[in-house]
C-alpha cells in the first residue's frame, strides 16, 4: 500500500520478474502484490536466523496449477527451501522438505476468493514440525519429521511463491512474518490486516533540512509512494533527529500486534553513513539497530511489538506517538 512495482526490491531481498503491485486489488480496496504470469512471484525476505518461522498472508488465485505443484509459502536457509507448503492441481496442500512430501491435506482451496493462509515451520533433522492453516484452522500438519534440507537447523528467509512452477494469477495482501523466539508474536497471528499510515505533521524534533528551500519537512516525505530524490529531507550531522506524527489507523478496533517503520533512505555519496529508526511515545524514546545506508534507496525497516515504555500498542498510542530517523554515524 506504500510502494510500487519498481520499489519491490527496496523492501524484499529478492522479487521475481513476475511480481507486480496492483492498486485496488487488496482485500479492502488497497494494493496487493500480484503475479499475473504463469510464474511464481518468487518473493524472498531475509530475516534474523531462527529455528522457527511463521508466515501469514491473505492469498487468492484465479486458477489451480495445471501440471506441477506450486509453492505458496516457504521457509528458507539462504536461497534454499527448508520446508514449504505447495498447492496441488486439485487445490489440496502438500507440506514438503524442499520437494520431499511430508504430509498432504484433504481440504482444498477454492479459486478466486481470498483465503488467509499461514505456515509455521520448526527446522530440525528429526523433530521438525510444519503446520499449514487456512482461515485460522490447520488443514495439514507434519510433526516429528525432517524439515531440514540444508546442513543448518535454521531459517534465515521467508518466501512467498519461492519456487518457479506453473499456475494461475496470484494476489497477496496483509502479509506478516514472525519467529518462535520470546513470548510475543511467536506463533500464528491468525487473520490480520496490515494498514499503511503516513506522516501528516512534523514532530517535536526536526533537525533535517528540506531538499526544496522553504518547504515544510512533512511535505518532503508524505508521498504515499516514495519519490526518492525528487523531494526528501537530509542531514549530515551525527545524532540529527527527525520525527513525525502519523495519520490515524483505518480501523481502531482489535489488537495491534506491532508497528513497522518503513523509511526510504539513502546516502548522497561514498563513505560510511548509518542511521536508525526512531519511536517516541509517552515521553520515552526508542530506536532500532543502526543500519548502513547505500547510495541507492532502500527501506530501513524497524518492527516493534511494544511502545518504548513496554506497553502494548493501541490506536490512540499510534496516533499520539512520533516516528522518524536518527543519523547514528
Amino acid at each position: 500500500d506504500h510502494y510500487v512495482t519498481a520499489d519491490l526490491t527496496e523492501k524484499w531481498t529478492t522479487a521475481g520478474a513476475a511480481a507486480v503491485i496492483v492498486q485496488s486489488a487488496g482485500r479492502r480496496g488497497t494494493a496487493a502484490i500480484s503475479s499475473p504470469s504463469p510464474n511464481d512471484p518468487n518473493l524472498r525476505k531475509t530475516v534474523a536466523s531462527q529455528q522457527t518461522l511463521i508466515i501469514g498472508c491473505a492469498w487468492q488465485t484465479t486458477d489451480l496449477p495445471t501440471t506441477l505443484t506450486r509453492t505458496l509459502l516457504a521457509v528458507l536457509d539462504g536461497a534454499t527451501i527448508q520446508a514449504d507448503a505447495r498447492l496441488n492441481v486439485n487445490g489440496t496442500i502438500t507440506l514438503t522438505r524442499n520437494g520431499t512430501a511430508l504430509a498432504s491435506s484433504t481440504a482444498a482451496l477454492a479459486t478466486s476468493t481470498y483465503h488467509f493462509i499461514e505456515l509455521k515451520v520448526l527446522v530440525d533433522n528429526s523433530s521438525g514440525v510444519a503446520i499449514f492453516r487456512v482461515n485460522g484452522s490447520a488443514i495439514v500438519t507434519a510433526s516429528g519429521v525432517d524439515t531440514q534440507a540444508t546442513a543448518n537447523a535454521q531459517a534465515t528467509a521467508a518466501g512467498v511463491g519461492a519456487g518457479n512452477n506453473v499456475g494461475g494469477s496470484w494476489l497477496v495482501d496483509d502479509l506478516y512474518i514472525c519467529n518462535g523466539a520470546g513470548s510475543e508474536n511467536s506463533g500464528f497471528l491468525g487473520d490480520v490486516r496490515v494498514d499503511a499510515i503516513f506522516s501528516v505533521l512534523s514532530g517535536t524534533v526536526s533537525n533535517f533540512s528540506p531538499s526544496s528551500a522553504g518547504a515544510t519537512g512533512v511535505s518532503m516525505v508524505n508521498s504515499a509512494v516514495p519519490d526518492d530524490s525528487s523531494t526528501y529531507l537530509y542531514a549530515s550531522t551525527v545524532s540529527s533527529l527527525q520525527r513525525f506524527f502519523m495519520s490515524g489507523l483505518a480501523s481502531a478496533g482489535g489488537s495491534i500486534f506491532g508497528v513497522q517503520l518503513c523509511l526510504a533512505t539513502a546516502k548522497s555519496d561514498a563513505g560510511a553513513r548509518t542511521a536508525a529508526a526512531l519511536v517516541f511515545a509517552s515521553a520515552t524514546s526508542g530506536e532500532g539497530a543502526s543500519a548502513a545506508l547505500a547510495t541507492s534507496y532502500s527501506y530501513l525497516l524497524y518492527s516493534t511489538s511494544e511502545t518504548p515504555t513496554g506497553a502494548s500498542w493501541t490506536a490512540t498510542g499510534v496516533s499520539s506517538a512520533e516516528f522518524g530517523l536518527k543519523v547514528t554515524a
